[in-house]
């Protein structure tokens, strides 16, 4: 997937995601052997979004999200890029690079059981 020329984004599995049968957005995946690539290929994907959206940092209050940066529209769509680190579905702990492409006016799932 090129995010400008001569740039390819690479993934390794894509989250759509929905709630209440609904669409409100989509993750793009890629997992990097540690922590260093992680970042600087999270460092690649901000460069290229920041050459055409306004990125701003968000900060977030867990030790696993080193990095999360987002730029919304006027019509609440939303673009972002994320360097984290969380268990995978195997068990293992791995390094996550995510573009995320959501609708901010759409239902999101909750977080309660």
């Amino acid at each position: 997937w090129k995010l400008r020329d001569g740039l390819q984004f690479s993934v390794n599995f894509v989250n759509v995601l929905f709630s209440n049968d609904k669409f409100y957005g989509i993750y793009f995946g890629y997992t990097p052997e540690n922590k260093k690539t992680a970042l600087d290929y999270f460092e690649t994907v901000l460069s290229a979004l920041s050459s055409k959206y306004k990125m701003n940092a968000k900060s977030i209050e867990d030790e696993n999200i080193y990095k999360t940066y987002v730029a919304t529209a006027r019509d609440k769509k939303f673009v972002a890029v994320q360097c984290a680190k969380d268990e995978s579905h195997d068990g293992e702990m791995r390094y996550y690079v995510g573009l995320i492409y959501g609708d901010d006016t759409l239902d999101k799932p909750s977080d309660e059981l």
